[in-house]
């Protein structure tokens, strides 16, 4: 069930000034707001991580994986199913306490 009416969309272009159809546009962003506010209202159970958040965490696991095949000498992620570039970091990497080969070029898959 919707939280915003037609009418409520309506009343919404009126105070910004803005055709309905524009408003309608943005709908499922309304009810997504909404469904946020009603979530992490005072005394919610439920405490939710805004989408900033998770972006942000996004970013930083993503910048990390990039330094990550940097630092493999992996300079395409294209590349990177074929494990690191270089063959004695391979080997470094897989005599690691209960490393092998195949786990590696899983891992940096």
């Amino acid at each position: 069930m919707p939280t915003y009416s037609a009418q409520d969309l309506e009343r919404i272009a009126a105070a910004i000034g803005k055709d309905v159809v524009h408003v309608l546009q943005y709908e499922k962003r309304f009810e997504a707001a909404a469904m946020w506010f009603r979530w992490n209202r005072e005394g919610s159970k439920i405490k939710r991580t805004a989408p900033s958040t998770i972006k942000n965490r996004m970013e930083q696991i993503a910048n990390a994986a990039r330094r990550l095949l940097w630092q493999l000498e992996v300079f395409n992620y294209r590349n990177a199913t074929d494990g690191p570039g270089d063959f004695a970091l391979l080997e470094a990497l897989a005599s690691a306490e209960d490393g092998s080969e195949d786990e590696v070029v899983r891992a940096t898959a």
